[in-house]
């Protein structure tokens, strides 16, 4: 009796394991079916809305302006007396056209470099304005047109 008894008990262990294995293969196909569910969803439904979405619309960003400070007449004034001082110094202005006949008779380039001083010279004028003051970075969002929003799917793999 005892070695029938032992004989049962070792049957029902080999159903169980059985059993067992059986249980551990459904619930690996079973998650490997979640899995790629999941990943059909996030494939063809969320990730193609949410390139979409953000094809949308295009950032736009307005650069930072320095402030200026006021220009007083005084300065003004000073300012044209440094242009004329600088033209009383590189000569009067002379045109391309002047620049490249000195050219054709002497081989130099003294008459364009003149007016390339000459125009540095203009740099030197400031205008009387008050302070203007800094104004800061801008960011904002515009609605994409037809072209940038086709090139924005495109380059996401739709």
């Amino acid at each position: 009796m005892p070695w029938h008894h032992l004989q049962r008990t070792l049957l029902a262990f080999n159903r169980l394991e059985i059993n067992m294995k059986n249980i551990k293969f459904k619930n690996v196909v079973f998650l490997l079916i979640i899995f790629v569910l999941v990943f059909i969803f996030y494939w063809y439904g969320y990730r193609p809305s949410k390139i979409k979405q953000d094809c949308s619309w295009v950032k736009v960003i307005e650069n930072t302006i320095p402030a200026q400070p006021a220009v007083t007449n005084e300065e003004a004034k000073e300012s044209v007396a440094k242009y004329d001082e600088c033209i009383k110094r590189n000569g009067e202005k002379v045109n391309l056209d002047g620049a490249l006949d000195s050219y054709v008779k002497t081989g130099t380039w003294d008459e364009l470099n003149k007016t390339a001083a000459i125009d540095k010279c203009k740099q030197l004028i400031k205008i009387e304005h008050l302070s203007i003051p800094a104004i800061p970075e801008k960011e904002w969002y515009r609605e994409a047109e037809r072209e940038e929003y086709s090139f924005c799917l495109h380059r996401n793999g739709l």
